[in-house]
């Protein structure tokens, strides 16, 4: 049985904050920036670059609650060319709750509406992430060493 969860775009500090405590609980997943994010540098970020990439579009985050009202995850979308990437992470404590499956669809029913190629990158070694991808219709269309791992890059056509 599929969990029902609430979402949001996180438009203000204390959601961005939240998001930080999530992400750096399963940063070593994350293709982007690999280390914890400190307080300091999550609020320079939100007032230097979020809320601008967040007004165009080109980067929002999204803050996922159970019918607890707890935060249990966030997705992320990028926007970089004509491709829509997305990102999810689950509070450690909340996996194995079929969160992770339902976030990503969340992420993809919001790209198919945008009309856009959504994409995916994810470290050949993260086969919860491969296999979630995969399961949701990702096809893999390229891969390349970076950082001196194999990253696996995924596409879902709208």
């Amino acid at each position: 049985m599929t969990p029902e969860l609430s979402y949001e775009i996180a438009k203000n500090l204390p959601q961005v904050l939240r998001i930080r405590l999530l992400r750096n609980s399963c940063y070593q997943y994350l293709t982007n920036y690999r280390k914890p994010i400190g307080l300091i540098q999550q609020v320079h970020w939100f007032f230097k670059s979020y809320r601008s990439s967040c007004r165009t579009g080109d980067y929002r985050l999204y803050i996922f609650r159970n019918q607890g009202r707890r935060p249990v995850g966030y997705g992320a979308l990028q926007l970089r060319g004509d491709r829509l990437y997305v990102t999810e992470c689950l509070d450690t404590d909340q996996r194995n709750q079929n969160y992770g499956r339902e976030i990503l669809s969340v992420l993809v029913e919001i790209g198919k509406q945008e009309k856009r190629v959504i994409a995916a990158e994810i470290w050949a070694t993260n086969e919860r992430s491969v296999a979630l991808h995969t399961n949701a219709g990702f096809e893999l269309v390229s891969q390349r060493i970076c950082r001196g791992e194999n990253l696996l890059v995924f596409e879902l056509k709208p």
